[in-house]
C-alpha cells in the first residue's frame, strides 16, 4: 500500500522544490506525463505536469494553485489523506522542478508536477473484448461433430443410470435446492453452481476469481470514500482491523464507475495471482456535504443522504435533488432525472461486474459491451446474467447490488462497509469450495506467509539464545576440571619456574637446618 509522503506538518519543513530531489525522472510516456522513480525504494509513479492549472502565463497562481499551496489555503495535505487507499489511485506528492526533468537545460519558469500511483497493468476496459475466433477447417468441424456425438452418448448413459436409481445423492441435493426456493428473496435469485465436475454449465467470460477480486477491491474503495472506514489485513494477527477516519468525514461519491476507470497493477511478488485493483479518475467525484453515517443522531432524519446530480450534469440545487429522490424508482437503467446516490454507485459496480461475466458479441468494442448492459432493461439484464456459468453466489451478489433499494441504505450505518464485508466472506467461501478459488493466492496470503516466516526466524533466534544460556548455566554448575583446555606454552613455563623456586627453597631450608 502506498504511503502518503506529504502531510500538512511536513509542508512547512520540506518544500515542493526540495521534495523533487526524492525522485528521478525516467521517461516521458505522453506529453506532460512522466514515469518517475522514488530514490529510496525505486518504486515507480506517474508525474503529471500541472503547471498550466496551477499558474497562469504571467507566473501568478491560479485559484487552484492558491487552494493547494502551503502558503495559501493549503488543502493539498487533506486531499492526499483522502486519496490514500490501496484500492484508489493515490495522490502521492506535489513537487516543483526548476530545471527540465532531463536535467540538461534550465527553464525560465518552474514546472509543477503532481505524483500519482502508476498502474502498470492497464484497465479493465482492455479485457472486455470478444475472444478471437479462428474459422474452423474441415478437420476441426469433423472433430467437433465427433465430440458432440460422444457427449450425447455420455448424457444418454447418465439418463439410463439415473432411471435405474443411480446418483441418489445428487437427487437429494436437488430436492434440498428446491426446498430452499420457497424461502428465496432477492438475495438468492440464481441457483448455486458449486460442482466443479458439472460439464453442462454455460460458458463464462473472465475468470470468476478475477470477478471477485475486482468486486471486493472496488467495494473496499467505496467503503473508504463513502464512510471514511478502511479494513486492512494484519498479517501478524491474521485478522482484519477496522480503522475509522474523522467522525466529520463527509460522504464522497465517485460518479464514474466504469471499466476504463478501474486500473490494475502487476503483482508485487511472484506468488500473487492478481495485482492491486484501483479505482481512479476523480473528475466527476463530488463531496456530498453530509456526514458519513457513523453517528446517525448527528444528522436530522431525511437530511443525511448523500445526493448529487447524474454524471454529465455539473450542478443541481439540493432541494431539487431531494424532490427527485422522493419519487425515485428502482428501475434499471435509472431515469436521468433521478439523483445520484450510493445506490447508483452499487448499480454501476453491478454493471461493471456483469460486463465481466457476460461474453461480448463478436466485433463489439469494450464501451459498446458495457453500455449495452448498463442501458438494458431490468429483465434483459437479469436474463443475461442468468445465462452465464458462474456460481450462484457471485450472480446473486451482483444482482443484489443492482436491486438494492433505498430502504436498505437510508438510515443504515456504513452500508458500503457491510457490502464489502459480505463480498469478502463470499469470496473466501468461493476460494474454499472451487478449484479455481483454491488456486488463487492473494496479497493477504503473501503477507501472512511472510509474517509466518518472520515469526519462524524469530522463534529460531530465541531458541538459539535459550540454548546458549542453558549451556552457560550447565558449564557454571558442572565440575570445574571437566572440559579444561590443555596447557599452553606459557602455562608450562610458569610451572617450570614454580618447580625451580620450590627446589631452591627446599635446598636452602636443608642448609639452614643442618647448620
Amino acid at each position: 500500500m502506498t504511503e502518503v509522503l506529504l502531510s500538512p506538518d511536513r509542508q512547512h519543513v520540506t518544500t515542493p522544490s526540495k521534495r523533487a530531489l526524492d525522485y528521478d525522472f525516467a521517461v516521458e510516456l505522453t506529453p506532460g506525463t512522466w514515469k518517475v522513480i522514488r530514490k529510496k525504494d525505486r518504486f515507480e509513479f506517474l508525474a503529471q505536469d500541472v503547471t498550466e492549472q496551477f499558474q497562469d502565463c504571467d507566473g501568478d497562481q491560479t485559484w487552484l494553485g492558491q487552494l493547494l499551496d502551503p502558503c495559501g489555503i493549503n488543502i493539498m495535505g487533506s486531499l492526499m489523506r483522502i486519496l490514500n487507499h490501496e484500492n484508489l489511485i493515490n495522490c502521492v506528492d506535489w513537487i516543483k522542478v526548476r530545471s527540465s526533468p532531463t536535467g540538461r537545460i534550465t527553464t525560465a519558469t518552474t514546472k509543477q508536477f503532481v505524483i500519482w500511483d502508476f498502474c502498470n497493468a492497464g484497465t479493465l476496459e482492455n479485457l472486455l473484448m470478444a475472444p478471437h475466433v479462428v474459422e474452423p477447417t474441415d478437420f476441426h468441424r469433423a472433430q467437433t461433430l465427433k465430440e458432440l456425438e460422444d457427449k450425447k452418448h455420455q448424457e444418454h448413459k447418465k439418463r439410463k443410470l439415473k432411471a435405474r436409481g443411480g446418483h441418489k445423492g445428487h437427487h437429494l441435493d436437488h430436492h434440498h435446492d428446491h426446498h430452499d426456493d420457497h424461502h428465496q428473496d432477492h438475495d438468492r435469485v440464481y441457483d448455486d453452481n458449486d460442482d466443479d465436475d458439472d460439464d453442462d454449465l454455460p460458458p463464462i467470460f473472465l475468470p470468476e476469481a478475477f470477478c471477485w477480486h475486482v468486486l471486493c477491491s472496488v467495494l473496499k474503495a467505496l467503503a473508504w470514500l463513502h464512510h471514511g472506514i478502511r479494513e486492512d489485513y494484519n498479517a501478524a494477527t491474521g485478522r482484519y482491523e477496522t480503522q475509522r477516519a474523522d467522525l466529520d468525514w463527509q460522504t464522497m461519491l465517485h460518479r464514474d464507475i466504469r471499466p476504463s476507470n478501474i486500473f490494475f497493477c502487476h503483482p508485487q511478488t511472484k506468488h500473487e495471482t492478481y495485482g492491486l485493483c484501483k479505482l481512479g479518475n476523480y473528475g466527476a467525484a463530488v463531496v456530498s456535504g453530509v456526514f458519513n453515517g457513523i453517528h446517525r443522531d448527528r444528522v436530522p432524519p431525511g437530511r443525511g443522504k448523500a445526493l448529487a446530480p447524474q454524471p454529465g450534469r455539473a450542478f443541481a440545487e439540493l432541494d431539487e435533488l431531494r424532490r427527485a429522490d422522493a419519487v425515485s424508482t428502482n428501475s434499471h437503467p435509472p431515469p436521468h432525472t433521478q439523483p445520484y446516490t450510493m445506490l447508483s454507485e452499487y448499480r454501476s459496480l453491478a454493471d461493471v461486474v456483469a460486463a465481466m461475466m457476460v461474453e461480448p458479441t463478436r466485433g463489439s468494442e469494450a464501451n459498446t459491451h458495457f453500455h449495452g448492459l448498463r442501458d438494458a432493461p431490468g429483465p434483459r439484464w437479469r436474463a443475461a446474467l442468468e445465462q452465464t456459468g458462474y456460481t450462484g453466489a457471485l450472480k446473486n451478489f451482483v444482482y443484489r447490488l443492482m436491486a438494492t433499494t433505498t430502504g436498505e441504505t437510508d438510515g443504515a450505518a456504513a452500508p458500503s462497509l457491510a457490502l464489502y464485508r459480505r463480498a469478502r466472506a463470499e469470496h473466501a467461501r468461493f476460494r474454499g469450495l472451487k478449484d479455481e478459488g483454491r488456486a488463487v493466492i492473494t496479497a493477504d496470503h503473501v503477507r501472512a506467509r511472510h509474517a509466518a516466516q518472520e515469526r519462524g526466524r524469530l522463534v529460531g533466534h530465541l531458541e538459539a539464545l535459550r540454548d546458549a544460556e542453558r549451556a552457560r548455566v550447565a558449564e557454571d554448575t558442572s565440575d570445574r576440571f571437566v572440559g579444561v583446555p590443555p596447557p599452553t606454552a606459557l602455562d608450562d613455563l610458569l610451572d617450570d619456574i614454580y618447580d625451580t623456586c620450590a627446589a631452591a627453597d627446599a635446598a636452602r631450608y636443608d642448609t639452614e637446618a643442618s647448620a
